[in-house]
């Protein structure tokens, strides 16, 4: 429960919505993998914020004893399995070309893809 009147949380949540527009454009700018990340949490923070939701059970995974939030978790998916991601409307929105620094592994044609998007295709029925 909000500590603001009705009307002045409405009025937050607007604004906040308004931002989330900017976070589109950070797709065009050269970030190091650590600030893409920053800013893809931020992002997907504002839309809880704004869609006033707590996750589920549902959308929450445990690995040794530590909780993260589905949204928020990326696979490493190479080339050729990654053709068929690329067709869906939401793939060059939301994954990440993979960058190879330093003495890092290099692969041709990998991405980053929301493990969210990965179970979401794997459903049954959908």
């Amino acid at each position: 429960m909000s500590v603001l009147s009705i009307h002045t949380e409405q009025r937050v949540i607007d604004v906040m919505s308004q931002c989330l527009n900017y976070f589109e454009l950070l797709s065009l700018l050269k970030m190091t993998a650590e600030d893409d990340s920053d800013a893809k949490q931020a992002q997907n923070c504002l839309r809880r914020i704004i869609n006033d939701r707590i996750p589920r059970p549902a959308e929450v995974i445990v690995v040794n004893s530590m909780s993260f939030i589905v949204e928020d978790l990326y696979r490493l998916v190479q080339w050729p399995w990654v053709q068929e991601l690329m067709e869906y409307e939401w793939f060059r929105q939301e994954c990440y070309l993979h960058q190879a620094f330093d003495d890092q592994p290099y692969f041709d044609s990998a991405y980053f893809v929301p493990i969210e998007r990965i179970i979401e295709i794997n459903k049954p029925g959908l």
